[in-house]
């Protein structure tokens, strides 16, 4: 080959290299090629340059590969030198220049002239890693907040898979996340109204908006009839198409019995301020009625010993031989008279209807003075009541409810039991309560069990409590719901005869008002007895 041949030729390798290096620094990824045997680069392109912080290839030139990737795992290069094999993906972390940075590198075994060779493939992924580092932690993140929510939170897909389902949802319904993700909803074992569900469901998908379920009731782990407030929202994407939904719900049992409590006392006290006003309408009327019967009480009995003299006179008169024609004429004028108005009866009669008539204004004055007590102004502080009074208030008021279907006997074994206690509340308890034993007193004559019923109603005190118990003979409670009777919304009535919120208000108002207890024993077909414990002293959290 001559010279000119030599030039030429020596120019197409030159043209060929810058297109090769051309290739390969446009490479985004950094390249690597060293010696399968000694592991010692012998090329590189810029993107590795730079991936090393090099400035020029002579820095990079003839270094081990484990001096520019200093990987804790040396077996990697062990096994590149023992078996001449591809490694692909190794993911490893480096630190060039205190920086740390994240990598996956190829190994592809190659031969050129006869010599082994890798080529080293390395692609810096610090961005992805740290980028999928910081979704794991938003994960987490909003994992823990779901978690922590006192809520039901529960998301379903469009194919109806449950795909979430928090902390709450286990503690309230008994089921784990485990068991729970990635079952169909439908059909799947929620304790919870699922009619009323499926239609929320059903709506909130198709009108593509929230929707609100405000009282679903729910059996709790426990067994306990309690209650829900559900919102259904759909998950859409920015198309408008349906990619799922949530179930987000709360407890609201006991906002629901705060409710109710706040109604009943408002009822009570709105019947208190009428019961109030007719009691001060009736009393004065009433006051005089029976001012005026006493009055007349008094006139008869004087009227009585005038009357007795004038008979005396007359049987004198009639007794003599003689006597005017004119006093003759009235004698027998005041005879047919006597005659007529059934004088003797009258006589006899009168004193007792007077009596009569002072006794029931006696009970109009003592069921006014019960109106006016059972009316007592609301207090946000504890009072000093008489119990006895007050159960005789309450007895008084009630007594149309039971007295055509029972006897009412008391018992009071302490003339004076003063407690300190919120009056409104505790009249709804025991009134409560009496109108409970009517029912189950009626119920009890319905089934022909008994004919005619009896309530007792007893007071005791020992050192720390005053004790009321109301004993009844009617139906008494099954040994089945024995359990679930203080449960709130719990009822054993027909539609729209009880709400099932009395007894369960009841033994919020004595637990957690006043500090007492409230217990029974029953015997279904026997009848039952409830008794109250209320504090005689304060209790120090009060």
């Amino acid at each position: 080959m001559d010279i000119t041949e030599q030039v030429i030729a020596f120019k197409n390798l030159k043209k060929n290299e810058q297109k090769y290096r051309f290739l390969l620094n446009s490479v985004p990824l950094g390249l690597l090629l060293i010696d399968a045997h000694t592991l010692e680069v012998k090329e590189c392109n810029i993107k590795a340059l730079e991936l090393f912080h090099y400035n020029d290839y002579v820095d990079i030139a003839e270094k081990h590969i484990q001096d520019i990737l200093p990987v804790d795992d040396s077996k990697i290069f062990n096994l590149l030198k023992e078996k001449f094999e591809s490694i692909d993906n190794y993911e490893c972390k480096v630190c060039i220049n205190n920086h740390e940075i994240y990598l996956t590198v190829d190994f592809l075994p190659v031969t050129l002239d006869s010599k082994n060779y890798y080529i080293v493939t390395i692609n810096d992924i610090t961005p992805l890693k740290k980028a999928n580092e910081e979704l794991i932690l938003y994960h987490s993140q909003i994992k823990y907040l779901l978690s922590a929510i006192d809520s039901i939170l529960i998301g379903v897909s469009k194919d109806d898979v449950i795909t979430h389902w928090n902390r709450t949802a286990e503690k309230i319904f008994g089921i784990s996340e485990k068991e729970a993700v990635g079952k169909k909803i439908v059909g799947f074992n929620i304790p919870w109204e699922w009619d009323k569900i499926y239609i929320g469901v059903t709506n909130s998908i198709i009108e593509k908006r929230p929707v609100t379920l405000p009282d679903i009731r729910y059996d709790s782990l426990y067994g306990q009839k309690r209650i829900l407030g559900i919102t259904i929202n759909p998950i859409l994407d920015e198309n408008g198409n349906l990619l799922g939904y949530l179930l987000f719900g709360r407890d609201i049992t006991d906002k629901r019995i705060n409710e109710s409590e706040i109604l009943q006392a408002q009822k009570l006290q709105s019947i208190g301020q009428l019961a109030a006003g007719i009691a001060h309408e009736i009393n004065t009327p009433a006051q005089y009625v029976n001012d005026n019967l006493h009055f007349i009480k008094d006139v008869i009995h004087d009227l009585d010993g005038l009357m007795n003299d004038c008979d005396e006179v007359m049987k004198l008169l009639l007794a003599a031989k003689q006597i005017p024609q004119r006093l003759q004429a009235m004698l027998d004028h005041i005879n047919s008279k006597k005659q007529k108005m059934d004088y003797d009866y009258c006589k006899e009669e009168l004193p007792k209807a007077v009596d009569q008539s002072l006794e029931g204004i006696s009970k109009i004055v003592s069921i006014v003075k019960s109106l006016k007590n059972f009316a007592h102004p609301d207090t946000q502080k504890k009072v000093f009541i008489n119990l006895n009074a007050m159960l005789q208030d309450v007895i008084t008021i009630t007594r149309n409810e039971w007295k055509y279907i029972a006897d009412l006997t008391t018992n009071f074994k302490n003339v004076d039991i003063m407690i300190p206690c919120f009056p409104n509340q505790l009249n709804q308890v025991f009134l409560n309560m009496i109108i409970n034993a009517r029912d189950a007193i009626q119920e009890a004559i319905d089934k022909k069990l008994i004919e005619k019923g009896h309530i007792e109603i007893t007071t005791d005190m020992n050192t720390d409590y005053a004790i009321v118990s109301i004993k009844d003979n009617g139906i008494g409670i099954p040994e089945e719901i024995k359990t679930k009777i203080f449960d709130p919304f719990f009822t054993t009535k027909e539609v729209g005869k009880g709400s099932g919120q009395g007894l369960p208000i009841s033994h919020s108002i004595i637990y957690d008002k006043h500090k007492g207890i409230i217990r029974f024993e029953s015997e279904y077909g026997k009848g039952t007895t409830f008794y109250v414990f209320l504090p005689l002293k304060e209790m120090l959290e009060m």
